[in-house]
């Protein structure tokens, strides 16, 4: 499978873990993806409202907005584009009262192991929708 992205594909990240951003950066340096980072919720929001990313890369908890808030809020004001892939992540699965708010956007669970371990995360990023 081609693990390299098409040209200008871009993932945004956004997890309150500095570290699961550093390996999803290193992971992705030569792989051609565009990748933008936030360890901070609300910057990653912010930049949300004029980015249309590919994918994006939501953790489950954080601190200040969990992952299902910043999906309702990004859905509330239609500033998630309808071609934009939704991976959310934690390093546990979630409970099901919390995985349901993310069935409504066809979200994919991926673990945090997957995300650290490079050729499973090539996989999933690779993996078609449709």
């Amino acid at each position: 499978m081609d693990q390299t992205a098409k040209k200008g594909e871009q993932l945004v990240v956004i997890d309150d873990d500095a570290g699961i951003c550093a390996i999803v950066q290193r992971h992705l340096r030569d792989a051609a993806w565009q990748v933008a980072c936030f360890t901070n919720e609300l910057e990653g929001l912010a930049y949300l409202a004029s980015h249309e990313p590919d994918i994006l890369l939501v953790d489950i908890r954080m601190p200040r907005i969990d992952g299902d808030q910043i999906l309702e809020e990004l859905a509330a004001g239609n500033r998630l584009a309808p071609s934009t892939r939704v991976l959310v992540s934690s390093s546990v699965l979630p409970p099901r009262a919390i995985w349901q708010s993310f069935e409504k956007f066809a979200a994919t669970f991926i673990s945090k192991d997957i995300v650290a371990s490079k050729e499973e995360f090539l996989a999933v990023l690779c993996a078609r929708r449709y």
